[in-house]
């Protein structure tokens, strides 16, 4: 992953592709291996690379289990409509929350999205 980045600008593409072709792509190779397209095509991607970058952030930064089970307390609490950071009151836990909000918010850049964007945390990171 790293090599495919190393010298992009946040707005230059990886691989310059027409999207109508890759949507038609994903489209017919889906239909060819008998997988039910649940209207996602190509956004599903999206998905994957989120989880897998959550993960592999989580893990440079040494924050393992212990962040992951922090991101996913951040997003009970947005499901429950609280604030993210609710109930995170010791100074670990805050220092846990800050770096796992840098995970976040570093994937989200990559994505494209802004910073803060627990609305999409909640779609793209949720166990």
């Amino acid at each position: 992953m790293n090599r495919l980045l190393k010298g992009k600008n946040d707005k230059d593409q990886l691989v310059k592709l027409h999207d109508r072709y890759v949507r038609r792509s994903i489209s017919t190779a889906l239909k060819k291996a008998g997988i039910v397209q649940n209207r996602r095509g190509g956004h599903g991607f999206r998905h994957a690379y989120a989880r897998e970058r959550v993960s592999e952030l989580m893990k440079q930064r040494g924050l393992n289990e212990r962040g992951y089970t922090m991101l996913q307390r951040c997003l009970a609490n947005y499901d429950a409509r609280r604030k993210v950071n609710y109930g995170i009151h010791s100074n670990g836990d805050r220092q846990l929350y800050d770096k796992v909000k840098l995970v976040v918010d570093c994937v989200h850049g990559e994505l494209g999205h802004g910073e803060g964007r627990w609305d999409l945390a909640a779609v793209y990171m949720k166990d």
